[in-house]
């Protein structure tokens, strides 16, 4: 059975934990977000399988699915599944995904490993999940956040100022968290993390080095997203990125708020090449709704146009407060 607070480090634990209650009292609400996690679920249960090879992106997806879907539910062919994808990928005999050879992009392409040691967490309390498989893990991960703090490609992702030092910064937060590296979790939230906002975002809200990306609007919104997640991890380590005001009033909320001015409420004035979609909306509205409750974004996430909200996964993670 899964445990009631999961050790997870983006997400709340204990409304994670309240969640799986009301979900268990039948809760209308939350049933559609449910119903297709679910789906989504059975169908990564599929991938599941040593022979069928997946591209890294879509191996942590496809965790994060089970673990989520394990969790809410105690079906525990979603933890094995889940388990069975992780010893393949980080701990069997000849496991491919070694931190050798990799370039300042492929860093970047690491990201979802922010939230797969969260995926983790989800099943923990599964005996599909042992206190072996979790040691190797959290080894595994230390040795990659000493490639990544140490070597050439890693020290040139983290020097980047745009959305690659996000990335790479949000995984020596996370990684550090998970591996029990406190103190590197704390250089990358306490100390580097308000550097990288302060040159990141400008006075009016805009994030001048996205903008000159040949897709500004997603380069924008994944920026965003990621300095999001910086912010929930630093309450880890007593960093409260959320109300961080930089010179000129900087900050996380004036970011926020000209990205849905300018990207949501009125045509993209800046280059957009790749199409873009409306429920990419939906985590970063809700997110930002739940830390700044008077402005009114949770009431536009529900009038996106064409856009399921009540099915998406984000009611799950991160409820609306009422």
């Amino acid at each position: 059975m899964a445990a009631e607070e999961p050790r997870v480090f983006l997400p709340d634990a204990a409304e994670l934990y309240q969640v799986r209650r009301v979900l268990g009292e039948g809760d209308a609400s939350l049933e559609p977000a449910d119903q297709l996690l679910l789906q989504e679920a059975n169908a990564a249960l599929e991938n599941a399988a040593p022979t069928l090879v997946l591209s890294f992106p879509a191996l942590c997806a496809d965790v994060q699915t089970l673990a989520l879907g394990y969790y809410f539910n105690d079906y525990e062919p979603f933890a094995e599944g889940a388990a069975l994808l992780l010893r393949d990928a980080f701990l069997g005999e000849g496991a491919p995904l070694e931190a050798q050879g990799v370039d300042v992009a492929e860093v970047g392409r690491r990201l979802p490993l922010s939230w797969l040691v969260d995926a983790v967490g989800l099943i923990g309390a599964s005996p599909a999940w042992s206190r072996e498989d979790q040691q190797g893990l959290e080894a595994w991960m230390g040795r990659y956040l000493d490639w990544l703090l140490g070597s050439g490609p890693g020290q040139e992702a983290l020097r980047a100022a745009d959305h690659l030092g996000t990335w790479a910064e949000l995984q020596v937060a996370a990684l550090g968290l998970f591996s029990g590296r406190l103190f590197q979790a704390r250089q990358a939230l306490a100390e580097r993390a308000p550097r990288r906002l302060a040159g990141q975002l400008d006075v009016v809200g805009r994030q001048p080095l996205e903008l000159k990306q040949p897709d500004a609007l997603s380069a924008c919104m994944a920026n965003l997203v990621g300095l999001f997640d910086l912010a929930d991890l630093g309450r880890h380590v007593g960093a409260d990125l959320w109300q961080w005001e930089g010179e000129g009033g900087r900050s996380l909320r004036r970011a926020c708020s000209w990205l849905v001015l300018q990207g949501l409420e009125n045509p993209w004035p800046h280059p957009q090449e790749c199409p873009f979609e409306a429920a990419w909306w939906v985590p970063l509205l809700r997110r930002a709704a739940r830390r700044w409750t008077d402005s009114g974004l949770e009431g536009r996430l529900r009038t996106l146009p064409g856009v399921d909200w009540a099915a998406d996964r984000t009611n799950l993670l991160y409820p609306p407060i009422v």
